[in-house]
């Protein structure tokens, strides 16, 4: 069991065994803690807000629901961006916060680019590992190793549904084959146990990390696909060891490896 939660954590986002990742969650801090997780106040868009809050108040301009379509050059120099609706932001500075491919191969004029590192980044591997489900709760799970609805602590931590090292290895080799994994591995959280600003009182919201889902789907589209996967594999799965899940669900949203990649711009739905 140890085993199998330290090789967990150390697969989230990724479809290759490396020891970078588990690296990656023990060395990071939380409130002081270090290798912990933290829930943001708010969610995670308040982190958003937030930074918005402060830069506004230092006289920078953020202009919302546009997208950048391109990087202008002029003269071998960058002069600013055009957005979607034609308008030119002009600047002697552009920082990206999208991936290589995305800037580079996207936004930046082609004759820009040496033609060794248009070559590097289109051979980097962006192979995404997960989907994300967001499913609003009438109640808490009631799990059965640990049954009860009021919140404690079985509902305040993440929780890793992947039982064994065999059922992690076994899910990583189909991905190896373009399938979705018939058992896949679930981690879970419930923010509005220690969040009240998530969902209405006696109300949750429950994330989940579901892998391993390729972007790359073997004879089928995830747009057909996901609705059918996410019942047919993720609910067995939480059925296991959740005994009241049916009743309690009142909406999911699932995001797959496709819809992360329209709506936050990441090549393949990578989340790193």
């Amino acid at each position: 069991s140890l085993k199998a939660t330290l090789l967990t954590d150390s697969l989230i986002g990724a479809i290759n065994l490396t020891g970078y990742v588990l690296l990656h969650h023990v060395m990071g801090e939380a409130g002081g803690a270090r290798g912990v997780w933290g829930y943001q106040r708010g969610g995670m868009g308040n982190i958003s807000e937030s930074l918005a809050r402060v830069a506004e108040r230092a006289g920078v301009q953020i202009r919302t629901n546009r997208a950048v379509e391109s990087i202008i050059i002029e003269d071998n120099q960058v002069a600013g961006v055009v957005l979607n609706n034609g308008a030119r932001v002009l600047a002697d500075i552009v920082v990206s916060g999208a991936d290589p491919k995305q800037t580079f191969l996207k936004l930046l004029p082609d004759a820009c680019i040496l033609k060794n590192l248009k070559k590097r980044i289109r051979k980097l591997d962006f192979s995404s590992a997960s989907m994300k489900v967001n499913i609003a709760l009438s109640g808490l799970p009631s799990f059965h190793c640990l049954p009860g609805t009021l919140p404690g602590p079985q509902h305040r931590g993440t929780i890793h549904i992947s039982p064994t090292v065999s059922y992690i290895l076994r899910a990583l080799k189909e991905t190896k084959f373009g399938m979705a994994s018939g058992q896949p591995i679930l981690e879970i959280t419930i923010p509005s146990v220690l969040d009240d600003t998530l969902a209405p009182a006696g109300r949750h919201l429950m994330n989940i990390f579901v892998q391993f889902t390729p972007y790359h789907l073997k004879n089928r589209s995830w747009d057909s696909y996901k609705q059918t996967y996410f019942r047919d594999h993720v609910m067995p799965a939480m059925r296991q060891y959740i005994g009241n899940i049916d009743s309690i669900i009142e909406d999911v949203e699932i995001l797959s490896p496709l819809d992360l990649e329209r709506r936050f711009s990441l090549t393949e739905g990578n989340i790193f």
